[in-house]
């Protein structure tokens, strides 16, 4: 054949790489400030870390409710839980801040989404004090909604899968 060694260590190369699975990187929409700082803030691995720390934190605070808690037992799991609900609410807003419209290109961004949407609604219907059936039926979805929070939990194991493929990509391109 008329390939030269590098050529063909140039094609077996290019065989990995159409295999591996390319990992497109997030940019920010738009060109506001706001939009710029919110995105520095969604790449910092403190912020990701806190989220999946908040993730892993909010399904344990879940884990501990029980038949027959006492009444202290109920209001400091809300308490608790209303706190992973705004720092949820928080990193939404400043995802989509960050991406804009791109945010919901993402599944797990729109899971998040409808978790914390669910919530509100949920929060909403609690606070005005509605009563009766329609009410009660919303807040118990309102509520199912908000147990796929321990969904989330699959995110971390997305995470390691990609952090995974990350390595091997850069393992590939080493000389």
């Amino acid at each position: 054949t008329f390939i030269t060694e590098e050529q063909k260590e140039w094609m077996e190369v290019q065989k990995v790489l159409a295999q591996v699975n390319a990992i497109k990187a997030p940019r920010a929409e738009g060109d506001t400030p706001l939009a710029e700082v919110m995105f520095k803030v969604c790449m910092m691995w403190q912020f990701e870390w806190f989220i999946m720390a908040a993730i892993v934190g909010n399904t344990i605070m879940m884990a501990c409710q029980h038949f027959g808690q006492s009444q202290e037992v109920t209001e400091n799991i809300r308490a608790v839980g209303l706190m992973f609900y705004a720092i949820f609410v928080v990193e939404a807003v400043i995802k989509i801040l960050a991406f804009g419209k791109s945010y919901f290109r993402e599944g797990w961004n729109r899971f998040d989404f409808l978790i914390v949407v669910g919530s509100t609604l949920g929060e909403i219907v609690r606070a005005i004090g509605l009563k009766g059936y329609f009410a009660r039926l919303f807040f118990w979805c309102s509520q199912m909604i908000r147990m796929l929070r321990v969904g989330r939990l699959m995110r971390l194991m997305n995470r390691i899968k990609t952090m995974r493929e990350l390595f091997a990509t850069l393992f590939l391109t080493l000389p």
